[in-house]
């Protein structure tokens, strides 16, 4: 029972106290209604998560940043084209995957240190969870 519950419990008396004592334990056994509060996320786990989804949508983006880059090498400058342009547009096109994953995990480490600190101050993210259906036990 949270402590949302045991405040309410403990305000009403007498037959108020037991009517909502069993409102909650049925609610509780038949499932509901689940509110539970996020505290804490473990870091290294958002950083792997943010950082793998960063790098996800940096191979999204792969395609656009080749043809950006070859586009590019086709502009012609004073001296005629340059080769080199596009090689090196396409470089940092092929790069941009881990580019985009590093950056999501260093920011996905700091975004999970953030709000293990202010979830501290403010109590967390809470969430409404209901039951989908029969669980098999995994063991």
């Amino acid at each position: 029972m949270s402590g949302s519950e045991l405040n309410l419990l403990g305000v009403a008396g007498g037959e108020k106290r037991d009517f909502l004592m069993q409102l909650v334990k049925s609610l509780h056994e038949r499932g509901g209604f689940l509110v539970q509060t996020i505290k804490s996320v473990g870091v290294l786990s958002v950083a792997k998560t943010m950082g793998a989804l960063y790098a996800a949508l940096g191979l999204l983006f792969l395609p656009f940043f080749l043809l950006i880059g070859l586009a590019g090498s086709m502009i012609p400058n004073q001296g005629g084209q340059n080769p080199f342009a596009g090689a090196v547009g396409m470089f940092f096109g092929l790069l941009a995957p881990v580019f985009y994953g590093v950056l999501g995990f260093i920011f996905g480490a700091l975004g999970a240190f953030l709000y293990n600190l202010i979830a501290k101050w403010l109590g967390g993210i809470e969430v409404q969870l209901q039951p989908t259906g029969v669980q098999s036990a995994i063991g």
